[in-house]
């Protein structure tokens, strides 16, 4: 949703011209997202939402500590990203992609980043947890015996923004 506003001197030549949208006449769109606000504010979505991204972010750099792997889960609590400490990109990219091949076999389909919502509750948390506490092990075991190549059955992921300056 959008609007075109200012102060009047600036709106006025506005006065003249044909501005449309798509639904600019639709009612149902805008009591939706009044509807939306209101649920946000009732059920007090960022606080869950914090408290999701906090719990993931603890449990999941736990579970990497537990593994032997050097990774971390961090950065804002709305949106955390899973960060492997390594030098080398190429096999930061090989992790990622490994992580996420792999959390797709156990249900978890996404990527090394959270994007979470006021849905998610304390199973999937654990559904989460559980199955990188799996990988990592995995990822960690295959750093140790330098088999990490082997262990990857699609092509590598690439970061969204580098792929479409190219």
């Amino acid at each position: 949703m959008g609007a075109v506003v200012g102060r009047r001197h600036v709106m006025q030549p506005t006065v003249n011209m044909f501005i449309s949208s798509t639904y600019w006449s639709d009612v149902i769109g805008l009591r939706a997202a009044l509807t939306t606000l209101r649920e946000i504010r009732r059920r007090d979505v960022p606080a869950k939402v914090k408290e999701t991204g906090r719990q993931l972010q603890t449990r999941i750099t736990e579970a990497a500590c537990m593994a032997g792997l050097a990774a971390t889960c961090g950065g804002v609590v709305f949106h955390p990203q899973l960060r492997f400490q390594t030098e080398d990109p190429q096999q930061n990219s090989n992790l990622a992609t490994l992580y996420i091949q792999e959390m797709a076999k156990r249900g978890c389909h996404g990527y090394a980043s959270f994007y979470l919502n006021a849905a998610q509750d304390s199973a999937d948390i654990d559904q989460t947890v559980a199955a990188s506490q799996e990988i990592f092990e995995i990822m960690a075991n295959g750093i140790q015996d330098n088999h990490i190549d082997d262990l990857l059955e699609c092509e590598l992921t690439e970061d969204s923004f580098q792929r479409l300056v190219r």
